[in-house]
């Protein structure tokens, strides 16, 4: 009997590499061992090596490409789940569940095709969701790298409107065309005469445009006229940082708009509460949703705001909101038994997590001790007059850094090792939960609650369709795929 063909799939990261040592040739190893063992024909080897940067993964694309040319080729060797996806969309391209692959994940003694049972595919589905490139890599890579660029001054994200990102000195330049308009909005707006609605109407018609050439939104008015970056400020993760950029106005004229936006946000009182206001969108034309309804009257009717011209979009009753949202987080609900299971491979693969993150901790401390052996001997150096105080002083600031970034690195791999699974476990018993606990609060806790794990709901007469926060949005996908739960 011939053996059977098989091909490897096997990546890292360049931040994995260095910091851990962890490597393609490890991986390549251990799926080769594996494959001699078992019967199995090596026919191609696939590897990617993925930088901070995010440079996609081309030979997982040469992967799929290659098995679908040579059907005679139904298995993939891969180490562990975070290898193979880096997130629902890679699961759902190689089509596990209804084509003739089969998958082995090598670390997690786990063999998946369509004939697997729906215990394994419910715990292989979470790991999939939960993937450590979703919470570790995007927490560790971009935010720091972000943060890193925020305390040099730099704008860290898109620019917003009046300025454009420049890809050569990424910092963020002045449009010419736009820079004006702004400032007149601004100004505008200083004088105390417009409201937020005002302004941006009389902004549209000076003509005020998005980058595509589209009409402002209205809410993106305000947003601009609290935003200090166009005075040279920026605020990046609760914190406010000094720009390096040119500003756009004042801050003399920021904080008169500022005093301005207090005198019109001051609350209004209200016969009643409405609850959902601000989390709706129509479907139709895009505007917000507003409520209205008096305390007399027994329901609250929801509807647009009509902010772009007329729309035929209908009125929605409050409690139909209601239920609807109550369906929505209902289809979160994961029986206890599952529920334990998927708990179970969440920590099954903290496993794999954890001895990354002590195999990168130990060739830290490593480092460490590597470069305090260098500082002690210095110092000898220094006294026997082996080398000169000046030299000696600006070796061992080096040094020192290097100790520090070294400490600090150790600090993160450690606060990961549990936060995968703790997160993990956390995001399930929230989703798991929501119905029961949302069914029999308040309207004002329902919004709270709804609001965790929802960033907004598109109404359409009586059709609502969520727009989730992830991870929700991908665990909601995944399970819509029910053979993730029954065989």
């Amino acid at each position: 009997m011939e053996p059977r063909k098989a091909v490897i799939y096997a990546r890292v990261s360049t931040r994995e590499q260095a910091d851990s040592g962890y490597s393609i040739e490890s991986q390549t190893k251990l799926l080769k061992d594996y494959a001699r063992t078992h019967d199995l024909e090596i026919i191609r080897e696939f590897t990617d090596v993925e930088s901070a940067k995010g440079t996609g993964r081309p030979q997982f694309a040469e992967m799929r490409k290659y098995l679908a040319i040579n059907r005679s080729v139904k298995t993939i060797l891969c180490e562990k789940t975070d290898r193979l996806y880096r997130n629902f969309s890679d699961y759902v391209d190689l089509d596990v569940d209804q084509g003739d692959l089969t998958v082995v994940l090598v670390k997690e003694n786990t063999i998946l095709n369509k004939e697997s049972r729906s215990h394994e595919k419910l715990v292989h589905g979470f790991k999939v969701l939960l993937a450590k490139n979703y919470i570790d890599n995007l927490r560790e890579e971009t935010a720091k790298g972000m943060l890193e660029k925020a305390e040099q001054g730099e704008f860290p994200d898109r620019a917003p409107l009046g300025y454009k990102n420049n890809k050569e000195t990424h910092r963020i330049d002045v449009v010419p065309e736009q820079a004006p308009l702004v400032r007149r909005m601004f100004e505008l707006y200083a004088a105390g005469q417009l409201s937020i609605t005002n302004l941006w109407e009389k902004m549209t018609e000076e003509g005020l445009r998005t980058r595509s050439g589209r009409k402002v939104a209205r809410s993106q008015i305000a947003f601009m006229m609290n935003n200090p970056i166009y005075h040279g400020e920026f605020r990046f993760r609760g914190k406010l940082y000094k720009g390096v950029h040119t500003p756009i106005i004042s801050k003399g004229l920021f904080e008169t708009v500022q005093k301005v936006m207090k005198r019109w946000d001051k609350p209004r009182k209200t016969g009643r509460e409405f609850a959902f206001r601000g989390f709706l969108t129509c479907g139709i034309c895009g505007c917000s949703f507003t409520a209205e309804g008096k305390k007399e009257r027994r329901y609250v009717y929801y509807h647009c705001t009509f902010a772009r011209g007329k729309c035929p979009n209908k009125y929605v009753r409050e409690d139909r909101l209601d239920a609807k949202i109550g369906e929505i987080l209902k289809a979160f609900q994961l029986s206890p038994e599952d529920f334990e299971v998927a708990k179970t491979g969440l920590l099954q693969s903290h496993a794999g997590e954890k001895e990354y993150h002590d195999q990168a901790v130990t060739t830290l401390h490593q480092e460490y001790r590597k470069l305090q052996a260098k500082l002690d001997q210095a110092y000898c150096d220094k006294l026997e007059g082996k080398i000169t105080a000046e030299f000696w002083e600006r070796q061992t600031a080096t040094w020192r850094k290097e100790q520090e970034e070294n400490r600090a690195a150790v600090a993160r791999h450690e606060n990961a090792n549990q936060s995968y699974f703790e997160l993990g476990v956390a995001i399930l018993e929230l989703a798991t939960n929501a119905y029961e606990n949302y069914r029999v609060r308040s309207l004002s806790e329902k919004r709270r609650l709804a609001s965790a794990i929802l960033s907004n709901l598109t109404v359409t007469g009586e059709n609502v369709v969520p727009i989730y926060k992830e991870p929700f949005g991908l665990l909601a996908e995944g399970l819509s795929r029910q053979t993730w739960l029954r065989d």
